[in-house]
């Protein structure tokens, strides 16, 4: 059998192992089913992905795993709009502080062992899950147009967002181009 072959071989049978585990309904029946093909002849891959996926913030992988089946049955509209909560909502605290964690033991103190609250799967409800994902009031959600209207002709004058790029370019053109942090705000723009 030729080289390449081998490898593709290995790479559909990896892939059959990955839907199969990622065809359970919830993380921890994936890392079971992880944790069951780890222990199969051949399947020492596995482990070092197991490991990673353990050290990650619980209340993290259930929100990345709602999120991606909610998005097989949404509109790319719909999935914009979701992830825009769901960024909002993370990094508003609003159910954890995980993500300000995970940059604090990684970029910060370089510890590597974030403090993830809650600290287990079992421990992640549902209701707080669903604050995560719950609609904004409607002058809060992210504006998309839903027809073929050109994006840009004032529609998102009134937009909570609109507000702040407006803000930053009326800065630019007062700070002299030398000023100390001019040049984010201009590589934002």
């Amino acid at each position: 059998m030729p080289f390449f072959d081998v490898i593709i071989t290995s790479m559909q049978c990896r892939m059959s192992i990955i839907n199969e585990c990622f065809s359970k309904d919830t993380v921890e029946e994936i890392l079971m089913s992880f944790e069951v093909e780890a222990h199969k002849l051949g399947n020492g891959w596995i482990q070092p992905v197991l490991k990673h996926l353990k050290k990650l913030s619980p209340t993290g992988l259930k929100i990345t795993l709602r999120s991606i089946r909610e998005g097989r049955k949404q509109t790319l509209s719909e999935c914009l709009k979701k992830e825009f909560r769901i960024s909002n909502n993370i990094l508003r605290r609003t159910i954890s502080n995980d993500f300000y964690e995970g940059i604090r033991a990684i970029v910060i103190s370089k510890d590597n062992s974030p403090k993830w609250w809650p600290t287990t799967l079992d421990e992640v409800k549902d209701e707080q899950l669903n604050l995560i994902f719950k609609n904004f009031e409607q002058h809060l959600e992210l504006q998309i147009s839903e027809n073929n209207e050109h994006r840009w002709k004032g529609k998102y004058d009134n937009s909570p967002y609109y507000y702040h790029i407006n803000q930053a370019m009326k800065i630019q053109k007062v700070l002299p181009s030398t000023a100390p942090g001019i040049g984010l705000i201009q590589s934002a723009l």
